[in-house]
């Protein structure tokens, strides 16, 4: 399985690769800060709470 994987990513051109990568780090970057968004509101509604 792995091995099938790694044919398949070896048998990429250079700018697929670096496509691939840079929409990896887009996905990344984007759970993130939907992680973060998410945090501030929890922390905003705690607080709210507490008012």
């Amino acid at each position: 399985m792995i091995s099938a994987v790694q044919g398949r990513f070896a048998n990429l051109g250079m700018a697929k690769k670096l496509g691939v990568g840079f929409v990896l780090v887009l996905l990344l970057t984007a759970l993130v800060a939907a992680i973060g968004v998410w945090s501030l509101q929890t922390i905003s509604l705690r607080f709210d709470g507490l008012k």
